[in-house]
C-alpha cells in the first residue's frame, strides 16, 4: 500500500494498482486501473515490489490518493473497499472510518486555526539550549 498526494478534496480518493509478475491480471479482474502517470514507489512498499520482480513472483501494490499530512480515513476506506476487498473477496467493514473522518477533519481545522493564530513564529527554527 502506498499513498499519492490528493489533488482534490471534493472527490472520492482514486485507487490505482501496480503489479509484478501476473499481478496485472489480478488488478484487471478486480477492476483496478494503473496510475495515469508513471512514478516511483519507495520505502517498504517499493522494496517488496522490487523483491517480487527480482524473484519473478506475482505481487500487487495499491496506491491511493491521500492527504500526506494528516490521517486520511476516506483514503483508508477507498483502499479497503475498492482495492483490498475486490482483490481478496473479503468485505472489510468501513463504517468506523466514516465516523472518524468527521472527527479528523474537525481536528485538522482546529490545528490550522491555531497555526494561523500563532503566525510565522510557529514554523521558525530556534536553537535549543542544552538544558531546558
Amino acid at each position: 500500500l502506498s499513498g499519492l498526494p490528493a489533488e482534490k478534496d471534493d472527490e472520492p480518493p482514486a485507487v490505482h494498482g501496480v503489479s509484478a509478475g501476473d499481478g496485472d491480471a489480478l488488478l484487471a479482474d478486480a477492476g483496478i486501473d494503473e496510475p495515469a502517470a508513471s512514478g516511483l514507489i519507495s520505502g517498504p512498499t517499493g522494496a517488496l515490489l522490487l523483491d517480487a520482480v527480482e524473484r519473478e513472483r506475482t505481487a500487487v501494490g495499491l496506491v491511493v490518493e491521500s492527504d500526506p499530512s494528516f490521517p486520511d480515513p476516506e483514503a483508508a476506506r477507498a483502499v479497503l473497499s475498492r482495492g483490498v476487498g475486490p482483490l481478496t473477496g473479503v468485505d472489510v467493514p468501513t463504517d468506523d472510518l466514516v465516523e472518524r473522518a468527521e472527527e479528523i477533519r474537525a481536528a485538522r481545522e482546529r490545528l490550522a486555526k491555531r497555526m494561523e493564530a500563532e503566525g510565522a513564529d510557529a514554523t521558525s527554527a530556534r536553537p535549543l539550549r542544552m538544558y531546558q
